[in-house]
């Protein structure tokens, strides 16, 4: 987190360096671990955590468990309307789950608004992956176009809008292949 907030990036990746280094300097990105000031001060809070395979093939969906708890209680301290965007490999009917069981009354009552939006970046050429897209997934709970027009402007190209599951399934069915 400490390299990160100096503008120095954690892994190896063409482009990433530079583009780091000028967010940072520009002050449009930095790093915490303190997720009610990350919450407090953004609109947009982007889950992508690992979802490592079980023993018996199932996905480990404990560290989206975890962040999302905290950024629930960062949330409903703060009193604000925020945006949470799903990113990680889950298995379809995660993300409802994931609303029903802990952001329902966040949900019902307009603070939070929840999208599926997995990533399809490829190791060596992720910037490049993201700057021109194969292909973009918004996944919103009943498939109709995102009420933030800020979701489809992060993820870039021409996204298929989808329910929860179909992109769900999309992500975890190219994961597969």
């Amino acid at each position: 987190v400490e390299a990160f907030g100096r503008g120095q990036s954690p892994i190896v990746e063409p482009e990433i360096d530079d583009l780091l280094k000028q967010a940072t300097v520009e002050n449009r990105l930095g790093a915490t671990l303190d997720v009610r000031l990350a919450v407090a001060t953004t609109d947009v809070s982007i889950v992508c955590v690992g979802t490592p395979s079980l023993a018996n093939g199932k996905l480990n969906l404990d560290y989206v468990h975890k962040v999302t708890a905290q950024i629930v209680e960062a949330i409903t301290e703060s009193k604000k309307t925020h945006i949470l965007l799903y990113r990680s490999t889950m298995l379809p009917g995660s993300t409802r789950a994931l609303v029903t069981d802990m952001l329902a009354d966040l949900v019902a009552s307009g603070q939070v608004r929840v999208y599926y939006c997995p990533e399809f970046l490829r190791e060596g050429t992720a910037v490049r992956d993201f700057r021109e897209p194969s292909l973009v997934v918004v996944g919103t709970h009943d498939g109709a176009a995102p009420v933030d027009d800020a979701v489809c402007e992060i993820m870039g190209g021409q996204p298929s809008i989808l329910a929860w599951e179909g992109a769900e399934m999309i992500k975890y069915s190219c994961n597969y292949f």
